[in-house]
């Protein structure tokens, strides 16, 4: 991925915190049959370092992937940013945005006990304190039902690249006034990258405008 410097996002903390808000994920890999994609819910396990997911039995991206490398690529929050933010429009659009791309082996889970646990541990990152849905609840057919019907799986994580692209090449004064535009919009996506902006300008990590 293509990160210029001051785009760079380091803060291990908040690498998490984005992964753990943003966790639906494109999983790429190049098998004998090309390059293949799939779209699915990643949850990071820190104590063993690793992303935990399962593919649809059908997905044929589930064939011939097992112990090979894979790059999961999380797309965190991006919005527009007009010039009309700025205080002269005697300039260009752009896009502010994080994304963090994960490279790793991906390993298929081979037991039916651990894949239980892992969708388990899947549900349980998901499922709001005050909801009382719990897989345990699931009668022993169903249960063999849905073991049946995916193909589990956990990569073990290599490399992280994230870049958080929140207008460092601007000066600081035209930084907070996107920042106070985007808050005054209310759009969710618009609030978490103003966070961002403030938080970057409080000097909190290495994303500092140059």
């Amino acid at each position: 991925m293509y990160i210029p410097k001051s785009f760079k996002l380091e803060d291990k903390e908040l690498i998490i915190q984005i992964l753990n808000e943003f966790p639906f994920a494109t999983i790429i890999s190049n098998n004998s049959d090309g390059i293949q994609i799939s779209h699915l819910p990643l949850v990071l396990d820190e104590n063993s370092n690793s992303l935990v997911g399962h593919f649809a039995r059908a997905n044929n991206h589930a064939e011939d992937i097992d112990n090979k490398y894979v790059v999961a690529v999380f797309h965190g929050p991006h919005v527009y940013i007009s010039p009309s933010f700025y205080e002269t429009q005697n300039t260009v659009p752009t896009w502010d945005y994080v994304n963090i791309h994960i490279s790793g082996k991906l390993m298929i889970t081979s037991s039916k006990e651990d894949l239980w646990e892992d969708v388990k541990f899947l549900t349980s990152k998901f499922e709001s304190n005050s909801e009382k849905y719990s897989l345990n609840h699931l009668e022993p057919e169903n249960r063999e039902r849905l073991l049946k019907g995916i193909i589990g799986f956990r990569i073990q994580i290599e490399t992280i690249e994230a870049k958080a692209k929140l207008n460092q090449n601007h000066s600081i004064e035209r930084q907070r006034l996107v920042a106070e535009k985007l808050k005054s919009s209310g759009k969710e996506n618009d609030l978490y990258i103003a966070r961002l902006i403030e938080w970057n300008l409080s000097g909190n990590n290495s994303l500092k405008s140059e």
